[in-house]
C-alpha cells in the first residue's frame, strides 16, 4: 500500500466534500435539495471527463490522479446523497419526482462526462 497516495486521497476528499457542501447549499436556496445534488454531480462528471481526457491527463501522475480524481472529485460528487434522496422520495410516495431525479441524474451526468471529454480533447 502506498500511504502517500492515501494521504493525497484523504486531502483531496476533504477539499471536494467542502466544495460539494458549499456549491449545493448555494444552489438549493428556495429549491428542492435534489437540485443541488444534481448540479454537483453534473459538475463533478464534467470535471472528471475534462481531467482524465483533456490535455492535463498526460501530465497527471498517480499522486495527481489520487488527489484530483479520486480525492477531490470523489469527495465532490454525491452518489450516496442521490441514492438517499431518491429512496426518501419513493418513501414519501413522490414517485414521479423520484423517477425524474433518477433519469435526470443519469442523463445529465453522462452528458457532463461526455462534454468534459469533448472539451478536454478539443483543447489538447
Amino acid at each position: 500500500m502506498d500511504w502517500k497516495l492515501v494521504v493525497f486521497v484523504a486531502g483531496g476528499g476533504a477539499v471536494g466534500s467542502v466544495a460539494r457542501f458549499l456549491l449545493a447549499a448555494s444552489i438549493t436556496k428556495g429549491t428542492h435539495h435534489i437540485v443541488g445534488t444534481l448540479a454537483v454531480n453534473v459538475v463533478g462528471c464534467f470535471l472528471i471527463g475534462l481531467l482524465l481526457f483533456g490535455p492535463l491527463s498526460a501530465h497527471v501522475g498517480p499522486s495527481g490522479r489520487a488527489f484530483l480524481a479520486v480525492g477531490i472529485l470523489g469527495g465532490f460528487t454525491t452518489m450516496s446523497s442521490f441514492s438517499y434522496e431518491t429512496v426518501a422520495l419513493f418513501e414519501a410516495q413522490k414517485v414521479n419526482l423520484a423517477i425524474t431525479n433518477i433519469a435526470a441524474t443519469f442523463v445529465a451526468c453522462l452528458a457532463g462526462t461526455w462534454l468534459g471529454r469533448f472539451v478536454g480533447l478539443s483543447i489538447a
